[in-house]
């Protein structure tokens, strides 16, 4: 068995290597150049969030004065540094500065991974903010040398937020340095009726050997939004379309699939002719997660891009074609090479 497998394997190997030529795809060439490819960011969850419509806000602090900030340290004294600034400013006068070194001179052992976190927090006393399901704050950072950069957002609220694991009211993003970024973080799935305080997270991992050991940041408009806000529990697919993004090979089945039952009929439309190319009747599935309306159109085989209308609601664009996995085995390989925590890998 041990050796059908291992035969399985080797075959595996040698088909992917030779089926996967250069220039096949636009990602390939940052796979064989051995860098990261570039990330579709259109297609990302932060430009989702980032182009939200707002339908109101409140300002919670502009940052023009020290009160209510405050700095805390989980290992003991801060060893970081707050202060009002003019040097980089989003609105007003101010900003609130924060400096604070990466590292500090203490062996963390061989199970060590970081020193701590320097925690910026602005106070409030048991506030209901319940009305809104949005915080957004604006963030200027100068990591200078870093080539990625993140902060946390940690919501507090009473004694139940976050959690008793810490997991629940924390929040972290990706940040792009040396310009202003709006974090966000949606809440409607937390309890915000005695919010105490909103903390800005940084944790001291250490830097790399070309960049800083001192990292910056400056602090703009707290704000507190009301959004149409993303799904966040259970099983249904909320006012989508739940469909395969790659695509869908030729003579493979294709499924697709709604937790919104309300048409009897489905059709697929041509994005290019915008076309209907063919209409059939649903399959309505109940179960323990739900029910949903199921598309089956696999005896679709022409080659092109597609969309699913149903009822008032349609799919984001798909193809059908041949080999519509390769990109897939092409990021996967490529993230695999990414992943590697500090290690060169060759």
């Amino acid at each position: 068995m041990k050796k059908i497998y291992f035969s399985f394997i080797i075959l595996l190997i040698v088909g992917s290597c030779t089926f996967l030529k250069r220039g096949e795809t636009n990602y390939n060439l940052s796979l064989y150049e051995y860098k990261a490819m570039e990330m579709d960011t259109m297609n990302s969850l932060q430009y989702k969030w980032d182009n939200k419509k707002i339908h109101e806000s409140v300002l919670l602090d502009g940052a023009e004065s020290l009160d209510n900030w405050v700095l805390s340290y989980t290992n003991g004294e801060n060893v970081g540094v707050l202060s009002l600034s003019t040097e980089k400013v989003y609105e007003g006068k101010t900003s609130i500065k924060f400096v604070s070194p990466t590292k500090l001179p203490i062996n963390l052992g061989s199970n060590g991974r970081y020193w701590g976190r320097q925690n910026l927090t602005r106070k409030f006393e048991h506030e209901d903010f319940s009305k809104y399901n949005r915080i957004s704050v604006n963030i200027f950072p100068e990591f200078e040398g870093f080539r990625k950069l993140y902060l946390t957002i940690i919501l507090h609220n009473a004694d139940n937020v976050p959690d008793k694991y810490g997991k629940e009211g924390w929040h972290t993003v990706m940040l792009k340095n040396n310009r202003w970024n709006k974090l966000v973080m949606e809440i409607p799935h937390l309890h915000r009726n005695e919010v105490t305080g909103i903390t800005i997270s940084y944790g001291l991992q250490g830097n790399e050997t070309d960049a800083s050991d001192t990292i910056v940041y400056y602090v703009d408009n707290l704000s507190l939004e009301v959004v149409e806000p993303d799904y966040y529990e259970g099983w249904g697919t909320d006012k989508e379309i739940s469909f395969t993004h790659s695509g869908y090979n030729i003579e493979d089945e294709k499924i697709a699939f709604t937790s919104l039952v309300k048409e009897k009929r489905f059709k697929v439309v041509n994005t290019t002719s915008n076309k209907s190319v063919l209409e059939r009747e649903v399959r309505n599935v109940s179960s323990r997660i739900g029910d949903f309306a199921v598309f089956n159109f696999s005896e679709l085989n022409t080659p092109g891009n597609y969309k699913i209308v149903y009822g008032n609601i349609e799919s984001r664009p798909f193809s059908v074609g041949d080999n519509v996995w390769v990109p897939i085995i092409e990021k996967i390989t490529n993230q695999f090479y990414l992943q590697r925590c500090g290690f060169n890998q060759p």
